[in-house]
């Protein structure tokens, strides 16, 4: 079931919108309501209850004060987009492929944005050359979500020292064949979210296969480093919420009725396993290492 948690602060009124009461929303939303609190000095903001019905229509009136509506996750946003709202939306805890099937792209005022979960791709391939600087070939596997990374990473590879090769996956074809070849034909493989071409069968069988060629796997979440990945870099619930608060006080600040464009995580961890890495062949870095270098790297590009 659908839960509606409204944040009130006045002004102005801001509805959350999750799918449920399960951890990682919860997390989200409190970190979310306690920095909002903090960077607009109000207190005491409340957080009340409703429901959509079986078929994702609101199951109450949205508040008259409502200025903005916080969508919390994929399930929500395909149920909120379908409402086809006046009121503007914030979608958050959603890939970029997500948001990008269901909002429209439009050139004058945006009433719809996002902070997306997933990393961009550069931030991965950096980490892979810090802590891999010897891998000359990294692989990817790209499925219909994905696939549009691959302009990014083609260019991603020619401003750099090693070769990009790619593996397809269409919708109505198996990942394991491509698979097979991509780590028998690289140094190491860029972990890139797609639920086709990256389910939760095929990630095993790509980590294990991986690992038997002495490839690194760098990953997009603290799960792949635990299933045996070398590093991943992601986001948490809380740092999204944190940044979800901010956006809100920015626009806010500027009086307009548009919505800012959407935007990747600005805050991230990095996480390693250092037994694979050193088994490998890699740099054995500490986590903030790795990381303070990761932001260093991103601000002198900006």
């Amino acid at each position: 079931m659908f839960s509606i948690q409204p944040v009130q602060a006045e002004p102005p009124g801001i509805l959350v919108i999750t799918r449920s009461d399960a951890d990682l929303y919860t997390r989200f939303t409190d970190a979310f309501q306690s920095e909002y609190a903090a960077l607009s000095g109000e207190s005491g903001l409340r957080i009340n209850r409703t429901r959509l019905n079986e078929n994702g229509k609101l199951a109450g009136q949205i508040p008259p004060d409502t200025a903005i509506i916080v969508s919390v996750g994929t399930k929500t946003a395909h149920a909120v987009a379908a409402l086809e709202l006046s009121t503007p939306v914030l979608y958050t805890l959603i890939p970029a492929s997500t948001y990008s099937s269901l909002v429209p792209v439009t050139t004058t005022c945006a009433r719809q944005s996002a902070i997306f979960i997933d990393q961009p791709v550069a931030r991965q391939t950096r980490l892979a050359q810090t802590i891999f600087p010897q891998a000359e070939s990294y692989g990817v596997l790209l499925g219909p979500t994905s696939g549009r990374h691959r302009g990014t990473l083609e260019v991603l590879a020619g401003n750099s020292d090693w070769q990009l090769v790619v593996k397809e996956v269409t919708a109505d074809s198996e990942p394991e064949w491509q698979t097979r070849e991509l780590v028998d034909e690289t140094d190491l493989i860029i972990a890139i979210s797609d639920p086709h071409a990256l389910n939760r069968n095929n990630a095993k069988w790509l980590l294990y296969s991986a690992y038997q060629r002495h490839n690194p796997v760098i990953g997009f979440s603290s799960a792949y480093v635990k299933a045996g990945a070398a590093a991943s870099v992601y986001s948490t619930p809380e740092q999204l919420g944190k940044q979800a608060a901010e956006f809100l006080g920015r626009h806010k600040n500027t009086g307009r009725s548009c919505l800012p464009a959407p935007e990747f995580p600005n805050y991230f961890r990095v996480t390693v396993n250092a037994d694979v890495v050193h088994s490998l062949g890699g740099t054995n870095k500490d986590e903030t290492v790795l990381l303070r270098s990761l932001v260093e790297h991103e601000k002198d590009r900006q």
